[in-house]
């Protein structure tokens, strides 16, 4: 496990983490306006990346110029939580492969960017990214309960990245890519480790 601080070019940093993502992308923030770490996880989506995206049903988001809904063109799900009538969904985290957390002070919006404000990465935390994907798991089943019953977010996602990763480390040893073998048995653990 590694764990870092990032207080300065967050969004950027941000935006790079998300490129590492293979098989999943779990983001519940407040407020997403930043349309550069929208269209980083929208092409992401679109490389067959699950994302799933839970933002503040509020005036900003809903006068961000962003279709969040595009998403859901690619196996993706979008989620608008509370207003004003109900409580405020205020947390800002995203797990990439249910390996790196990511989470702090900073919301995905331009505004975010001339405050002082941080983030905290946390790489292969298994733990705690199972904890952020049960809390991700409770908002989502309050406000959308036959939706988190159909698209549970643990153990589902981690066997179909299994599965995926399987596939890959086929096609490595028909190459016979020592290598890329080797590389490909290390995700595999790690991922096993998720659901075991």
């Amino acid at each position: 496990m590694h764990t870092e601080a990032v207080f300065e070019e967050i969004a950027k940093r941000i935006e790079q983490e998300i490129g590492k993502a293979q098989s999943s992308i779990i983001i519940a923030v407040a407020w997403f306006t930043n349309r550069n770490l929208f269209d980083a996880i929208l092409k992401k989506a679109q490389q067959g990346c699950r994302v799933h995206l839970m933002i503040t049903d509020d005036e900003i988001n809903n006068n961000s110029q962003i279709n969040y809904r595009l998403l859901e063109q690619h196996q993706s799900h979008f989620y608008k939580i509370g207003n004003d009538e109900k409580a405020l969904m205020h947390n800002k985290f995203c797990i990439i492969d249910h390996t790196i957390v990511i989470t702090g002070s900073y919301n995905w919006s331009y505004k975010a960017e001339i405050n002082h404000e941080n983030i905290v990465i946390h790489y292969k935390d298994h733990e705690l990214a199972k904890q952020f994907i049960a809390e991700f798991d409770y908002i989502r089943s309050i406000y959308f309960p036959d939706s988190a019953k159909q698209n549970r977010l643990d153990a589902d996602d981690s066997i179909n990245e299994i599965i995926k990763r399987l596939e890959v480390l086929q096609h490595f040893i028909v190459l016979k890519d020592l290598e890329d073998i080797e590389y490909a048995t290390t995700k595999l653990k790690n991922l096993s480790s998720i659901i075991i």
